[in-house]
């Protein structure tokens, strides 16, 4: 049920936050052609076809297949979860034109509300921090915030403790 709930999670983050990165990311039709059938295999529970179509094109610095990737190691689809590789998955697609803190900011929010994935108040706020450090301007207006953050279901230094 957590898998099914992932990819849609995956689905949901490619359609609406990632969508221009599909199209302006890829370097070539072959690639784009590639990270379809990527996708196409995350949303069919294929999480090791997926990384095998991934890793190369990211590799090579395909900002949309980086970004897919980070969030697999991110949220543990076919792969172990792994933040610190997830992360370096995002530099990469930021140095390819992705703007910076984006993709951590979006897998905050994903991690806070539970969207597919068990709710995680404490990763999310991790990642929510590391959003506004890279200068996510939305992420630093939450992280000011105290009460936006305990209302997007964030930690804050109430919650923290209570922990």
């Amino acid at each position: 049920m957590v898998h099914r709930r992932a990819v849609i999670v995956v689905s949901h983050l490619l359609t609406l936050l990632f969508g221009a990165v599909l199209t302006t990311g890829c370097r070539s039709r072959s690639h784009n052609n590639d990270l379809a059938e990527a996708i196409g295999a995350i949303k069919a529970g294929r999480y090791d076809d997926a990384v095998k179509l991934l890793k190369p094109m990211a590799s090579s610095g395909v900002a949309g297949a980086a970004v897919e990737l980070g969030n697999m190691y991110v949220l543990g689809l076919g792969v172990p979860v792994d933040d610190a590789a997830g992360q370096s998955w995002y530099e990469v697609a930021e140095r390819e034109g992705v703007a910076k803190g984006k993709s951590q900011f979006d897998i905050a929010l994903e991690l806070a509300a539970g969207r597919g994935v068990p709710k995680n108040p404490h990763r999310a706020t991790e990642w929510l921090q590391k959003a506004a450090a890279l200068g996510n301007e939305s992420a630093k207006q939450v992280v000011s915030n105290p009460s936006e953050m305990a209302r997007r279901g964030f930690e804050t230094d109430d919650t923290a403790v209570q922990r």
